[in-house]
This record gives C-alpha cells, sequence and structure tokens, in this order.
C-alpha cells in the first residue's frame, strides 16, 4: 500500500545502491530512478555479475532501505538535467574510484569494538 499521496514526485533526488568488494576495494554502484524492490533485484543481479563466487558463504550488511525489506515501494520518477548531472558525477567518481582501488583491510581490534559496545550499553541503562 502506498503512503505517498498521487501526485508525490521525487523531484531532483536519485536512489543510488553501491556494494564495496572488501577484497580488492573496488565498488560496484548504480543509480535507478525509482525506489522499489524491483530496483533492489536489479542491483543485487549487478553485484552478482561484477564479482567472483565466495569461497565461503559471505555475510552481507544492508542499510536500512525500505527496498531492502519491502515488497514494493511507491516513488515517483524524477527526471531533469541535474538529476542527470548527479548521475554522471556519481559514475565518474565510481571510475575514478575503481582505477586505482586499495582492498579493506580492517584495522580495529575486537576488545576495543566489544568495550565501546559495552560503553554504550551502560549509558543507555543510565538513561
Amino acid at each position: 500500500m502506498a503512503t505517498q499521496t498521487h501526485d508525490y514526485k521525487r523531484h531532483g533526488t536519485t536512489t543510488f545502491f553501491a556494494a564495496l568488494n572488501l577484497a580488492d576495494g573496488k565498488v560496484i554502484g548504480t543509480c535507478q530512478q525509482r525506489h522499489r524492490h524491483q530496483e533492489w533485484l536489479r542491483f543485487l543481479r549487478l553485484t552478482d555479475q561484477g564479482t567472483p563466487p565466495p569461497p565461503a558463504p559471505r555475510g552481507s550488511t544492508w542499510s536500512n532501505d525500505s527496498s531492502a525489506t519491502s515488497p514494493s515501494t511507491a516513488s515517483g520518477a524524477a527526471s531533469s538535467k541535474s538529476l542527470d548531472e548527479l548521475h554522471q558525477a556519481i559514475a565518474a567518481y565510481l571510475a575514478a574510484h575503481n582505477h586505482s582501488p586499495k582492498p579493506f583491510i580492517w584495522t580495529a581490534k575486537a576488545s576495543e569494538i566489544l568495550a565501546k559496545v559495552q560503553r554504550a550499553r551502560s549509558s543507555q541503562n543510565n538513561t
């Protein structure tokens, strides 16, 4: 069920999906005119084409993006010169980044992360 009115338009906005390949640092990204589960599935197919099969079960991190959790998201399509420029700028950034990507290297220690989580929990309990 749509939550927007019949005349809702996403003027000057775009939907941008991106995935970081931790092994080589490359980013797969795409701009979509709409923001529905169909676009999300199209992006997932794009990532499957652009990455080799994982050697073991892989973990995934998703945002709280409604297209990742909802069977449909009602939104209008916007087409404007500024939106086209935005898409071109995003594509240029991705091309430049992927020209010389760097693998992601985790530098935080598990003990430091767990200590921060514990501090956050204790501060929430104190409020």
